[in-house]
């Protein structure tokens, strides 16, 4: 009933005018592009070996059978059955083809999922290595990234005035800014410690590391200030003409009460009050020993 009633609503003139041939397939090759990249196929591939979920290829394009009984490393991974096999697929024709199988993108609930579960696990954001043959010489880089995140109820939706970013600091072991980063555009520079290579007197490390976090933190209150002035004024112009909104409203609707307009004021006032307080936190940290 649904699909006649969608066919006996369709203008043709609307849909004959409102399409451009020219960006039609331009939109569809941005997808196929999309749809080729291999990054959230290794992703997943690479998150299911590291929490210990057992898997096996379903076809020869890259879709997968995931096993609910395999999981070793973790009580649950996000979007997997614990009752059945989950198949995924990174293709599209190979899912539309099969109505069962999930098909991966970038917004689906699964990678959403499996990124929290990165990110609510702390794992890897303090790291330690070296750089041998270094052209700083024997010493240490201390890498620190901050994060500017609003917290708050969810409600709030405070991501829309203040969006999380982040700002990475390079300081060597005397306080100075590291402009040498040859190791982030060839990684393989960055090697392990071995176990007899770890620092005796981790207490020196530590008086190292304190005046650096300190003035890392001075960097990052300043970088973000400007963001945090930002987000509160544009908050308190789009919630104050909601206010306004709502108080027009309440002068010719009786529907509308005084309750609402005090609701909408105390929203404003948390959301501001919310935003006001925040300030950057470490949110991950590498020492590399440069030799």
């Amino acid at each position: 009933a649904l699909k006649v009633e969608n066919r006996k609503s369709v203008d043709v003139l609307v849909d004959m005018n409102s399409y451009d041939e020219d960006i039609g397939h331009e939109l569809a090759e941005f997808v196929d592009d999309h749809d080729d990249d291999l990054r959230l196929e290794n992703f997943f591939r690479g998150m299911f070996d590291h929490y210990g979920v057992d898997y096996e290829e379903f076809d020869d394009r890259g879709s997968l059978i995931v096993k609910p009984e395999s999981l070793m490393f973790i009580e649950k991974f996000p979007g997997i059955s614990s009752h059945e096999e989950t198949v995924v697929a990174f293709d599209r024709e190979v899912a539309l083809s099969r109505e069962e199988i999930s098909f991966l993108t970038l917004d689906h609930e699964m990678t959403e999922g499996a990124l929290s579960l990165l990110l609510q696990r702390n794992e890897g954001v303090a790291t330690i290595c070296k750089w041998m043959d270094s052209p700083m010489g024997p010493g240490l880089i201390v890498e620190m990234s901050m994060l500017l995140e609003a917290s708050g109820p969810q409600w709030l939706a405070l991501g829309r005035y203040l969006p999380i970013s982040s700002f990475e600091i390079r300081l060597n072991h005397q306080g100075r800014n590291v402009k040498n980063t040859a190791y982030k555009d060839e990684p393989l520079l960055l090697e392990e410690l071995s176990k007899n290579e770890f620092p005796d007197d981790m207490g020196r490390i530590k008086q190292i590391l304190e005046p650096l976090l300190a003035k890392a933190y001075e960097k990052a209150n300043r970088w973000s200030l400007s963001k945090v002035e930002a987000a509160v004024a544009k908050a308190e112009k789009s919630l104050n003409e909601e206010i306004d909104r709502v108080e027009a409203l309440a002068e010719i609707n009786f529907t509308v009460s005084e309750k609402e307009v005090e609701a909408q004021k105390s929203r404003r006032e948390l959301t501001l009050s919310t935003l006001r307080k925040t300030i950057p936190r470490l949110d991950g940290i590498r020492v590399i020993f440069t030799q």
